[in-house]
């Protein structure tokens, strides 16, 4: 059985152990090969098998996955014969472009098609062998403790010099005042330690400009909608407006009331307190509603109390359901928005109508009656709203699902792309070079800082973007003192399925992170100047992160290494598919949903994206091994 608290981190364990014992182990030398060992024209070198490609990628310290993926997607597009062809024809192909290199990458995206990850692994392989250097990855199972010194490089094969050391902290997770590491002797550096590392400039090597980012279309649809003034004159910004709370006073203090009543218990709510993240949602979808209302019906000037949810729903009948019923047909033509947010929007305007009608309901709950049942208003709008989740369950997605999916393999490529990235970093910060010793610099270096640990932890402990944005030092983020791995402590309240699940098993991050945490939270989270407890902050303001943030942070990362628009909840969806297309028992699935808080039906309905084909493999398999081969005949 998959033990609980690593059970998504299992996929990251390897590639991680071996890329930090490539950076930390004190026993990894960085060596420089003489160019005459490239089998290129005017150079004597040898052809055997520890030429070909695949063994320059290994020796790089690529991890082996990586490897299988780089080689199959050069076989595909021509560049290598197969798996065991010698990387002659890359390395011709890379000549012209040694002294430009980002273009070789580029040539390699736009005339070949491949991604742009392994596209900048391929070229940092090809220039580092025309360079004539080489990383030798050390033993990578090897557990790494939390002071292991880093020994300095090789100049060369012929001269060597003798290296200090300096403890890990200091080379990787501080700053060290006054003390230097040369660790590449040599004058210039290779562009493979540019890609591993990080430049000069802290830069990762060719990051996807932001236009380009911002130039792919994820969802038509609401691409559509962002235009500033529909056809039909609505404006994008429908809802109530910035100053509603002076232009409309009585709906703001209702509004005021409506969020008390979702999050504080009264006599006439009937039903259990929501979650305040929760009762946000539903105020926006309020808002939103009521600023189309008061457009609809010119309420455009201070309106001196007219607007009221008293005057909107005049009484408790079926015909007060006409405002919410045209709203959403707007919201289907002009709107032109998915099954699933109509279904949002109705369960929020379900919310709002039991506030408005709670001291006229005798509805009692306790004894058996459904919640506000007798009020035929609520009643209409909640069938409209099963209508809605019942079309939900059949339509199609409303984004194209390709610009957004990865593999999980290839996030954990994405995760240790940036580990590789933020190193590189930090040891250029501890050379001491003045270019990287300024406030800006250490910045920097702690912007990345956070986007590794977001990536990572993610990768570590699967769960929903909330949770990372309200990590509390000390509160719901502590050090386990067993283990000495930090933990992510979820009491009901603090997650979406609560009051279903109640108090969460302990969440356990990797042990590989605790370093890499210990390290943030000593050294560089106070570059960050955070105005909270919460593990993460905003880089300009220093406040907790929004959900908007978090998003950028997911999908941006994404993008610069993969080429994919992921988003952080798209992460859970990518984990249990991988999960499903491997061998893993029901017990491990049972667990795998515990561990992400849902259902194991949940996870088979929402979470799992194979398709039908991949779904009924199995069956087939088994049909085949029962029946055997038909076509032999007995005797």
């Amino acid at each position: 059985m998959i033990p609980l608290g690593f059970l998504a981190y299992l996929f990251l364990i390897p590639i991680q152990t071996k890329l930090q014992a490539c950076l930390l182990d004190q026993t990894t030398p960085l060596c420089v090969a003489n160019r005459h060992q490239l089998s290129l024209p005017g150079h004597h070198g040898s052809n055997n098998e520890e030429d070909t490609f695949s063994s320059l990628l290994q020796g790089m310290g690529i991890p082996e996955s990586s490897c299988d993926t780089i080689l199959e997607e050069l076989v595909q597009v021509g560049l290598l014969e197969d798996r065991k062809s010698n990387a002659q024809t890359l390395l011709l192909m890379a000549q012209d472009f040694e002294q430009r290199p980002e273009s070789f990458s580029t040539i390699l995206i736009s005339d070949f098609g491949l991604p742009p990850l392994i596209a900048h692994q391929v070229r940092a392989v090809v220039m580092a062998q025309l360079r004539g250097s080489s990383v030798k990855v050390g033993d990578a199972s090897r557990s790494i403790p939390s002071d292991l010194p880093l020994k300095e490089a090789e100049s060369s094969v012929t001269n060597k010099v003798k290296t200090k050391e300096t403890s890990l902290s200091a080379a990787l997770l501080g700053p060290v005042n006054g003390s230097k590491n040369n660790i590449n002797s040599t004058k210039e550096k290779s562009d493979e330690s540019k890609y591993i590392n990080g430049d000069r400039e802290g830069k990762s090597s060719e990051p996807a400009p932001r236009a380009m980012f911002k130039s792919v279309v994820v969802n038509a649809r609401a691409k559509e909608r962002r235009t500033k003034v529909s056809d039909d004159g609505n404006e994008y910004d429908y809802g109530l407006p910035s100053d509603y709370e002076n232009r409309f006073p009585t709906i703001a203090s209702e509004l005021q009331d409506f969020y008390s009543f979702m999050t504080k218990p009264a006599t006439s709510s009937q039903e259990p307190t929501i979650r305040p993240a929760t009762a946000v949602v539903y105020l926006r979808h309020a808002k939103l509603f009521l600023g189309w209302y008061a457009t609809t019906h010119n309420f455009t000037e201070v309106d001196n109390g007219k607007l009221s949810l008293y005057k909107i729903f005049p009484n408790k009948q079926k015909s007060s359901a006409d405002p919410i019923l045209s709203f959403v047909l707007w919201l289907r033509s002009s709107r032109k928005i998915s099954v699933s947010y109509e279904a949002n929007v109705l369960r929020g305007l379900t919310k709002l109508l039991k506030f408005r009608f709670s001291q006229e309901s005798q509805s009692d709950p306790a004894y058996g009656e459904k919640s506000f049942d007798d009020i035929p208003l609520i009643r209409e709008i909640r069938m409209l709203h099963r209508d809605a989740n019942n079309r939900q369950k059949v339509a199609p997605r409303s984004s194209d699902e390709k610009q957004k999916w990865l593999s999980w393999p290839e996030y954990l490529n994405v995760v240790t792309a940036l580990l590789t990235e933020l190193s590189g970093m930090l040891e250029e910060y501890h050379q001491g070079s003045k270019s990287t010793t300024t406030i800006g610099a250490k910045k920097k270096i702690a912007v990345l800082f956070q986007k590794y640990l977001i990536l990572a932890i993610f990768a570590s402990v699967p769960d929903r973007q909330r949770t990372l944005r309200e990590l509390e030092i000390g509160r719901n983020f502590q050090k386990d003192d067993t283990t000495g791995c930090w933990c992510i402590r979820h009491a009901a309240e603090d997650y979406k399925t609560g009051k279903a699940y109640g108090e969460r098993p302990p969440l356990q991050l990797a042990e590989h992170l605790t370093p890499w945490v210990d390290g943030f939270l000593e050294h560089w989270r106070p570059h960050l100047s955070p105005v909270s407890d919460t593990l993460f902050a905003q880089s300009r303001t220093g406040k907790p992160l929004t959900q908007n943030s978090v998003y950028q942070v997911v999908s941006r990362c994404c993008w610069d290494k993969a080429g994919k628009r992921t988003n952080p909840h798209l992460l859970r969806d990518m984990l249990v598919t991988h999960v499903r297309e491997s061998n893993a028992s029901e017990k491990e699935l049972e667990a795998l949903a515990l561990y992400m808080g849902h259902s194991i039906q949940m996870q088979r309905s929402s979470y799992d994206r194979r398709t039908l084909t991949k779904k009924v493999a199995p069956a087939v398999q088994l049909m085949q091994s029962i029946n055997g081969d038909l076509s032999k005949e007995d005797g």
